[in-house]
C-alpha cells in the first residue's frame, strides 16, 4: 500500500503540474517560467517519468518559450526530451535547431556539449551544420574558458562522431588537448 500510495502522489503531482503549465500557457497575467519547463524536462528525465500529457504540455510550454531560455536551461529541455525518447519533440527539435544556430556563441563548452549529446541522441535528421558550428564554439570556448571536465569533451566528440560529423583537423586536435588536459580526471 506504501507504493501505491507514492505512485497516487506522483500521479497527483504530475497533474497538477500539467495543469498549471497549461494556466500558464494560456494566461498572458503570468510571466512565462522558462526554469520551471527546463527543471520538469531534466526531472521527468532523471526519474524516467513517461506520462505523455505532461510532457506535451512541457514540450508546447519549451516551444513558445524557447527564446526565453537562458542557455543552460534549454540544454536542460533538449538533453530530458532526449533521454526519455518519447517521439513528442521533433518540432521543438527543429526550433530549437534553428534558435541555436543563431546564438551558439552564448553558449558555454557544458551546455553546447550537452546540446549537442542531445541532437546526436535524437538522431535529429538536419544537425550537421549546427553540430559543425557548435564542435567551432566549443573548441574556441575550450581556449576561452580554461579548463573543462572530462564528461564535457567526452559527450562533445561523442555527439560528433554518433552524427557522423566531419570537423576540422585543428578542432579534433583542440579537443584532444583539453582531453589530455585533464586525463588524470577520467575515470
Amino acid at each position: 500500500t506504501s507504493c501505491a500510495c507514492q505512485q497516487g502522489s506522483l500521479d497527483l503531482l504530475q497533474e497538477q503540474t500539467r495543469r498549471r503549465l497549461l494556466d500558464c500557457l494560456s494566461s498572458r497575467k503570468e510571466e512565462p517560467q522558462p526554469r520551471c519547463v527546463s527543471t520538469i524536462a531534466w526531472s521527468c528525465a532523471k526519474l524516467q517519468v513517461t506520462n505523455t500529457e505532461l510532457l506535451s504540455v512541457v514540450t508546447d510550454a519549451a516551444l513558445q518559450w524557447l527564446t526565453l531560455f537562458k542557455p543552460f536551461e534549454l540544454a536542460n529541455v533538449l538533453w530530458g526530451m532526449a533521454k526519455l525518447q518519447l517521439g513528442l519533440v521533433d518540432g521543438f527539435f527543429s526550433s530549437a535547431h534553428d534558435y541555436i544556430i543563431e546564438h551558439t556563441a552564448s553558449f558555454s563548452t557544458r551546455t553546447l556539449s550537452m546540446v549537442a549529446w542531445a541532437f546526436a541522441t535524437m538522431r535529429f535528421k538536419s544537425s550537421r551544420g549546427l553540430m559543425y558550428k557548435m564542435a567551432n564554439a566549443f573548441t574556441s570556448g575550450l581556449q576561452d574558458e580554461g579548463s573543462v571536465k572530462p564528461v564535457t569533451v567526452t559527450k562533445m566528440v561523442w555527439a560528433l562522431a554518433t552524427a557522423r560529423v566531419n570537423v576540422r583537423k585543428e578542432t579534433l586536435l583542440n579537443m584532444a588537448d583539453a582531453a589530455v588536459g585533464v586525463l588524470r580526471a577520467f575515470k
